[in-house]
């Protein structure tokens, strides 16, 4: 899109092309003229889309220089700009249609809006003329302008492909071999089968769009819908970027369609690739539809040199993926894709109260048979915060099951953390005991457990109520003891056994704990038995 700009004054033209992002607002060129006569020869010699003009100048003015320019180039979008608050050249701007007219000093913002405005009214007369241009065919024949179009487009032939572009990019579609493409084949069973009560194709394509619409999408991403000669619908989502679907996305979609369609629907969705490499795409979305003997819904992902993915299209399914999550510890996607569920699935629903009453109650059975497999007291899980009999209550709303839902996660990772916790502590004393013939540090234990040592020892004293340092010398003296009263092993000998090379060393850590000496105790020990 090319703009250009009048005026006599070369400041006012040099702080107009300095101080506005005429490349962010949509303009490829910013052409400028000192005067209408050099102005008329830029727009003999190119193309321009918007023209910005001063009133006032010397030889001919910015008011005839708009009536000219409006005989030959009507097309051409005009802003006058001047700093004179005539009314007179107000009415005489509206008279010759002047898309807007500012007074100068205007604030860069207000003018910037105005050329934005400018901008997009181009593009929508540009898309009318192109709309125009395709006469009847599309006007009055879209849905088989489109299904023909799609069809051409995924065909082997080089020629046809390139007429199929050809004809979308003049219907206003930006599509071309390097787009980033996702293709979707939708089998609408009820219209598929011919039943009576299946919408018609343009009811069912129209249904789609705007269930499409309301997923909120991108500005990025269009999309296109036809049928093919298989009564299936083609849906093709495009963008001039890498884009991504979510799988919350997909889904939505898919309940959404059978919900507004009022039919069983299976829906194949093919990996992401670029046009120009659609073609295996759309052969192995039609094997996946073949293969569907039986007819069953389903939504199936289906990947490229992969096995293909079979999302659960009903609660028993969903409930057998959540549990599958739920013993695999992968709590926070649990909880990501029963709320998805919620929001999915029991918004609309015509059957809300019933359908969120039976989706609690299996959940509840899920999560407590969990628990049983752990050994966890179900009751002490509930507290001030949510009772036992609030938990039971909680399935009037979606906002109270997904309370109750972050509650029993929560409790799953908090008992799964003290289990952990004391994991770590029973490790830590089984490997105290089986190198007491060592001089252990803090460092050597809570390295060999793989925990930062600060934390460590806060865990170990929260756990058993001793410092992890006055553990391995109780630990030590419990074996000394052991040995000097039962084993006829030399003092130091047990000092060695413990790990003390030094003799003394030993003996002080046995006189500050006990208050006597080694040999001490062993005579003490030995004359009670006696």
């Amino acid at each position: 899109m090319n703009i250009l700009i009048v005026d006599d004054q070369i400041n006012v033209i040099h702080g107009l092309m300095t101080s506005i992002d005429f490349q962010k607002l949509g303009y490829q060129r910013v052409a400028s003229a000192l005067n209408a006569d050099d102005a008329l020869r830029i727009l003999e010699s190119e193309p321009i889309h918007v023209l910005v003009s001063d009133i006032e100048m010397p030889g001919k003015c910015g008011l005839e220089l708009n009536a000219i320019v409006k005989e030959r180039y009507p097309e051409v979008l005009r802003i006058l700009l001047t700093s004179h608050a005539n009314f007179s050249y107000a009415k005489e701007g509206l008279r010759l249609g002047c898309f807007d007219y500012l007074v100068q000093p205007a604030p860069y913002l207000e003018i910037e809006e105005a050329l934005a405005r400018a901008a997009m009214q181009v593009q929508l007369n540009d898309r009318r003329k192109q709309m125009y241009s395709l006469g009847n065919l599309f006007d009055s024949n879209r849905t088989e302008f489109l299904n023909s179009v799609m069809l051409k487009l995924f065909t082997t032939q080089a020629e046809s492909r390139e007429e199929s572009l050809r004809l979308l990019r003049e219907a206003g579609y930006r599509l071309e071999p390097r787009s980033y493409v996702k293709l979707l084949l939708v089998d609408v069973m009820a219209f598929s089968g011919h039943r009576p009560e299946a919408l018609s194709m343009n009811d069912t394509i129209m249904t789609i769009k705007m269930t499409i619409r309301g997923l909120a999408l991108p500005d990025h991403i269009d999309y296109i819908i036809g049928k093919n000669r298989y009564n299936q619908f083609v849906v093709l989502f495009f963008s001039h970027k890498v884009f991504n679907l979510s799988t919350q996305h997909l889904e939505t979609l898919y309940t959404r369609m059978g919900a507004n369609l009022h039919s069983p629907i299976a829906c194949y969705v093919g990996w992401s690739a670029k046009l120009s490499g659609i073609r295996p795409v759309v052969t192995k979305l039609h094997e996946m539809f073949k293969d569907n003997i039986s007819r069953e819904p389903e939504l199936v992902y289906v990947h490229r040199g992969a096995a293909p993915e079979r999302v659960p299209t009903s609660l028993s399914g969903f409930l057998s993926r959540w549990e599958a999550l739920l013993k695999a510890g992968r709590k926070n996607l649990l909880q990501k894709d029963i709320f998805s569920y919620l929001d999915r699935n029991l918004t609309n629903s015509t059957n809300g109260f019933y359908d969120l009453c039976v989706l609690h109650q299996s959940l509840t059975q899920m999560f407590f048979n969990y628990f049983y497999s752990k050994n966890i007291d179900i009751v002490a899980l509930f507290n001030h915060e949510m009772s036992y009999e609030a938990y039971m209550d909680s399935c009037s709303t979606i906002d109270s099951v997904k309370r109750a839902v972050e509650f029993l996660i929560f409790a799953a990772n908090q008992q799964e953390k003290q289990e952990s916790e004391l994991g770590y502590v029973e490790r830590a004393k089984t490997y105290i005991l089986e190198n007491s013939d060592k001089l252990l540090t803090v460092r050597d234990v809570s390295e060999y457990i793989s925990l930062n040592p600060e934390y460590f020892t806060r865990l170990f004293k929260k756990e058993t109520g001793y410092n992890i340092k006055d553990y391995i010398i109780q630990c030590k003296l419990s074996i000394a003891k052991d040995l000097l009263v039962n084993s006829d092993l030399p003092i130091s000998m047990v000092a060695l056994e413990l790990g003390y090379s030094n003799f003394s060393h030993f003996t002080q850590m046995f006189k500050r704990a006990e208050g006597i000496t080694p040999k001490e105790y062993r005579i003490q020990q030995r004359g009670q038995r006696a």
